[in-house]
């Protein structure tokens, strides 16, 4: 429902607490009445919430709209909610599962404040609530905390549904409820728009913001034969390192008591999607960077040479188009790679062929497989590489990584216990309402060369 401010001049009759009659409100000039179909909602609503059998023709013939008629009942709902202290709805379930109970209405209001922004079905208890407005969901909780609630000052309502209960948050409260729907929106928007270079990172937690130091130990010791009665020798791992730290990114966003009054919640959930989005894009940005560096060798390593060289040669010497035959000439490369010791394969097998988007076409017909009627024409990567396209990697260069499961080339990691973007909340103290940030807490960085291959492209 989305009542509206009705002036007191427009009360046909008044109702005192303990008066049984039923205010009715004209339609002000200019503002239709209501239709059939108005009527009939009107008297379903009635015996469905146990209403005076006479409020519906009364109001009717007082000339009222459907709106008025809906902040009508609800008036009356209140009142007999603070004579008998329960629910103004009648409870569709037994035990605790009631809107009673300010834990459960809460888990139902943030299902239907989730369900509104996305247009999602509503659970089974949000479906009671999805006529209802902010204003009014809000007020539901304070009633069922047994606190009084009346509609004559509709600002002072909204304050009250923004603040905290008893002075100490609770998770019932309605902003917290607003800020977990609105977690739910932007974890949504925010898995749509990732980008696909997180497929080939290996993910880790981070306990605080300190540097964090990556090590990475080499294949153990060849196993030596031991002789009957002889001594098992000692084994050591040579040992390379890089480094990173988390970083905060966010933004800070509000819903005002205006907003809260005027039911728009449009306005919240298209910001936290966005900010879902944004929080994606900032990832992607900073993955794609570590790639981009240098001219497109990439990030520098602890060893001072960024990750692709010819030197280490996992650089081709000279740019080659998506063919067969380059990518041969690449796969080769990562089966040959020896381990930090210098010596020791470690078989790396490609996974991955990633480009921009001006490589995409060409790497589909590569990769497509063709029936072939010789030899020569058997494609021997269709089926063996999966394309991941970043359209922040410009150019025609293209690059082979290995499953991050053999060989990890890219760490990404997030504050232990905030995996993706999170919404916290403050009261407002620049806005008359509640203050939102919308906070991302995460680091990236290269760990290894000899998981990727690089070929400038032609």
């Amino acid at each position: 429902m989305d009542p509206e401010i009705i002036d007191d001049q427009s009360t046909h009759s008044t109702t005192h607490e303990n008066d049984t009659s039923v205010t009715t409100r004209s339609a002000p000039r200019g503002r239709p009445a209501m239709s059939a179909g108005d009527v009939r909602d009107a008297y379903e609503m009635a015996e469905r919430h146990r209403l005076p059998s006479d409020m519906v023709r009364r109001h009717v013939d007082a000339g009222g709209t459907m709106q008025e008629f809906r902040v009508l009942a609800f008036d009356h709902l209140a009142r007999e909610a603070d004579k008998t202290r329960t629910s103004p709805i009648t409870p569709m379930f037994g035990g605790e599962d009631t809107f009673n109970n300010p834990e459960f209405l809460g888990r139902a209001i943030s299902d239907a404040l989730y369900a509104k922004m996305t247009g999602a079905p509503p659970a089974a208890a949000a479906a009671e609530l999805m006529g209802r407005s902010m204003l009014e969901m809000g007020s539901m909780i304070l009633r069922s905390r047994g606190e009084r609630v009346s509609w004559a000052d509709r600002n002072t309502i909204a304050d009250r549904v923004l603040e905290r209960s008893g002075g100490s948050h609770s998770t019932s409260d309605f902003p917290y409820l607003l800020a977990s729907s609105g977690n739910r929106v932007m974890a949504d928007a925010y898995t749509v728009a990732q980008t696909p270079l997180k497929t080939l990172a290996r993910r880790r937690t981070a306990s605080d913001y300190r540097p964090v130091s990556i090590m990475r130990l080499s294949e153990a010791a060849r196993l030596e034969k031991v002789s009957e009665g002889g001594e098992i020798k000692h084994g050591s791992r040579g040992e390379a390192k890089e480094g990173f730290k988390i970083e905060t990114y966010g933004k800070i966003f509000s819903i005002s008591r205006q907003a809260i009054i005027n039911d728009d919640l449009g306005a919240f959930g298209d910001t936290t999607a966005a900010f879902g989005r944004a929080a994606a894009s900032t990832e992607a940005d900073l993955i794609a960077a570590l790639l981009l560096a240098n001219g497109g060798d990439g990030t520098k390593l602890d060893d001072g040479n960024p990750v692709y060289t010819t030197t280490r040669g996992n650089k081709a010497a000279a740019g080659a188009a998506i063919t067969v035959s380059a990518l041969g000439a690449g796969r080769k490369v990562l089966r040959d790679m020896k381990d930090i010791d210098g010596k020791t394969p470690i078989v790396v097998t490609p996974k991955y062929l990633v480009t921009g988007s001006a490589k995409e076409t060409e790497a589909e017909q590569v990769l497509h497989e063709i029936a072939a009627t010789t030899v020569d024409d058997v494609n021997p990567f269709s089926g063996k590489l999966s394309l991941l396209v970043e359209p922040r990697l410009t150019g025609n260069a293209w690059r082979l990584f290995a499953d991050p499961s053999q060989l990890a080339t890219i760490l990404i990691a997030y504050l232990d216990g905030r995996a993706g973007p999170q919404i916290d909340l403050r009261e407002g103290w620049d806005v008359l309402g509640v203050e939102f940030r919308a906070v991302l807490d995460f680091g990236c960085a290269m760990q290894d060369w000899r998981g990727t291959y690089l070929n400038p492209g032609a």
